[in-house]
């Protein structure tokens, strides 16, 4: 797959700057579905796994007192966290046992990769931000941080939900883990590598269903 084609591609038929509103976002769609259609045809468990983050994203979402326009970001941001994995190899992606340091540095570039993309289009605003910043530690970030940015807010949802989905499917190099473990490990990196409060806002929402 040639990412920096396909952003480039996107960047010369978006024309961010003679759109409306509403033409930005109707094009924004339109390219985060041509992106997600590349990613299914390219990885599909990461396009599987996309779509569900996307789905326990907006669960969560409903709880915070936010603007429809950024709950819609949020979720088209979780549909593409992982679109930056396109061009890293499959045999880093599919591999069936733990990465090596170098396979490691290539896996850590999908967010940036990804944010590069959308930037190339012009479309896509803080949707960077929250895809660049997916895997980030909560703290040293926001726990630093007198009054929080509802951005950085949107960024730790997308993260535990990220990671909540990670574990309980298969990975390559191991098995599914259940919900309460999921749930568990979570809680235990709350405060340390995830926003507390979204931790707690996960367990409450999956306790929703049980």
């Amino acid at each position: 797959m040639e990412v920096n084609r396909l952003a480039e591609q996107a960047g010369q038929h978006a024309h961010p700057a003679r759109c409306s509103d509403h033409s930005r976002y109707t094009l924004a769609n339109r390219l985060m579905l041509t992106l997600l259609s590349h990613l299914r045809q390219y990885h599909e468990e990461t396009y599987h796994h996309s779509l569900r983050v996307s789905y326990l994203v907006r669960r969560m979402a409903k709880h915070l007192i936010c603007e429809n326009r950024e709950v819609r970001r949020l979720i088209r941001s979780a549909m593409l966290h992982d679109v930056g994995k396109l061009a890293i190899p499959i045999g880093v992606l599919d591999k069936p046992a733990r990465l090596n340091a170098q396979e490691w540095i290539q896996m850590d570039r999908h967010g940036t990769i990804g944010a590069s993309i959308l930037h190339a289009t012009g479309l896509f605003g803080d949707d960077e931000i929250y895809i660049v910043s997916h895997h980030h530690r909560w703290f040293g970030q926001n726990a630093r941080m007198t009054e929080p940015r509802l951005v950085d807010a949107m960024v730790d949802l997308l993260a535990v939900c990220d990671a909540y989905d990670a574990i309980i499917y298969d990975r390559p190099y191991r098995d599914a883990q259940n919900s309460d473990w999921a749930i568990r490990q979570i809680n235990e990196r709350a405060g340390d590598q995830f926003n507390p409060v979204m931790a707690d806002l996960l367990r409450c929402v999956l306790s929703e269903q049980a």
